[in-house]
């Protein structure tokens, strides 16, 4: 069965992202981040309660630590940022549009930032949350400490533009992440940790 959204050209650009890394271009990056920018005002009335069924599922049931810092990698105008706020100790917001960050909360750290290449150090993050967003597997990777996890969720399944199913995260996560996921509502997810290596 096809997806409903398959044609859509930001499905090819999510596909492209996840498995290889010539897929994000600087083109590409510039395309997007104009894209965003010009739907900034826009996207904050994007909040609902059914978008937001997967993301509370995941944080019920996903195994996440509460007293976690958690990053928000493509928070938008931070539509869910409150919620995350609530949940984690603490919470940062990542996102490569001005135009989105800039109706984020003042009440939380909020930085203009490429996914592809984030200012973060290795090893040094406990939760990454990113909905609705592109899937950069070796840059999460980078980022997240041995037992950390990224928290992946689709708030419309198969009808949200950037999207892959749960089990192609998993599969572009690779085999260093130990994945759990369920349906919620009308949307998806998937919690990924990353799991100790010995040499």
């Amino acid at each position: 069965m096809a997806l409903a959204d398959d044609a859509h050209p930001m499905r090819k650009v999510t596909r492209e992202v996840a498995y290889s890394k010539s897929g994000w271009s600087r083109g590409r990056r510039d395309k997007v981040r104009e894209l965003f920018d010009s739907m900034a005002q826009e996207w904050r009335t994007k909040s609902s309660e059914g978008r937001l069924l997967a993301l509370r599922d995941a944080l019920e049931r996903g195994g996440l630590e509460r007293k976690a810092r958690c990053f928000e990698v493509g928070c938008g105008s931070g539509n869910v940022t409150s919620l995350l706020m609530d949940y984690f100790d603490q919470t940062v917001c990542l996102d490569l549009s001005f135009n989105m960050i800039s109706l984020v909360s003042q009440d939380v750290d909020r930085f203009l930032a490429d996914a592809s290449n984030l200012p973060i150090k290795d090893a040094s993050v406990d939760v990454l949350v990113v909905l609705n967003m592109f899937l950069f597997p070796e840059e999460y990777s980078r980022v997240l400490k041995a037992g950390g996890s990224i928290l992946w969720a689709s708030s419309d399944g198969d009808r949200t533009p950037i999207y892959l199913p749960p089990v192609e995260v998993a599969k572009a996560l690779g085999d260093e992440f130990s994945c759990l996921g369920a349906d919620a509502g009308q949307g998806c997810w998937l919690v990924g940790t990353k799991m100790a290596t010995f040499d």
